[in-house]
Parts: C-alpha cells; sequence; structure tokens
C-alpha cells in the first residue's frame, strides 16, 4: 500500500473527523485495485523504489484517490434510525451530507482522477525492466 489515510484526507480537504480506521479497508481496496491494474509482480516492485520515484509518487496518488472515490458513499451514509444524532458542527468543521447522486458523482470523479494519473504515468522504461511487461 503506497497511500496512507493522511494523503486521502490532504486529497479529499477532510479534517481528521475522517479517522484512520474509517478509511483503512478503502485503502485496502484501493491497493488491491492498482495491484489488479499493475499486475502483482510490478506492484511489488514498486516497493524496491525510493519513496520520491515519479511511479511510486504515481501509486500513493491513485490509491489516494482510489480511496477517496470507495469512501465517498460509505462516508455519507448514515443508516441506524435509532443511531446517535451526529451535529452538524464538529470542531471546526461542518458536516453536511449530500443527495445520493452527488456522492455518487463525485466518487466518479475521483476514481477519472486515479484513471487519468494511471494514463498519464509511464509504467514501463528500458530501465524499468520490472515493469516491460505490465505497459498500459
Amino acid at each position: 500500500m503506497f497511500a496512507d489515510a493522511a494523503k486521502a484526507r490532504a486529497l479529499a480537504n477532510w479534517t481528521e473527523a475522517v479517522t484512520d480506521s474509517m478509511l483503512f479497508e478503502h485503502l485496502a481496496g484501493a491497493a488491491r485495485e492498482l495491484a489488479g491494474w499493475l499486475g502483482g509482480v510490478a506492484y511489488g516492485a514498486l516497493g524496491d523504489l525510493p519513496a520520491d520515484d515519479a511511479k511510486v509518487e504515481a501509486a500513493a496518488e491513485i490509491e489516494a484517490c482510489l480511496t477517496i472515490a470507495f469512501a465517498l458513499p460509505a462516508l455519507n451514509t448514515f443508516a441506524a434510525a435509532d443511531g446517535p444524532v451526529i451535529p452538524k458542527q464538529v470542531e471546526a468543521a461542518e458536516f453536511q451530507y449530500l443527495e445520493p447522486e452527488q456522492a455518487t458523482a463525485q466518487a466518479a470523479t475521483w476514481r477519472e482522477r486515479a484513471e487519468m494519473r494511471w494514463r498519464g504515468t509511464t509504467w514501463s522504461a528500458d530501465a524499468d525492466p520490472a515493469f516491460r511487461m505490465y505497459a498500459v
């Protein structure tokens, strides 16, 4: 996994009210998705590259965008009719639920951003034989 909760929160402009534990399963799903796009061997090879390598940075951004896309609908849903009241204001953050269509549209926008970053990254090069067979 190349992204973390802090990266996803920063991209989405979410406060820490969206906790690491709220994002963990979404981060894991994003990592699995990117591993599927790259292939497991190439995904694993990313871990051998320096953290500031362009491919590692792209992988982190893609995973963070996918995390946001996966998390938005879940974070926007409050299904327990007899559950606790959620205040509109918590510390400095004001919360507002989106209409389901809005949450779906925003999730699609974040997925598009991940896909654009994927297409805009050179995943193979002569100097990078581990990625040659996984070029898109």
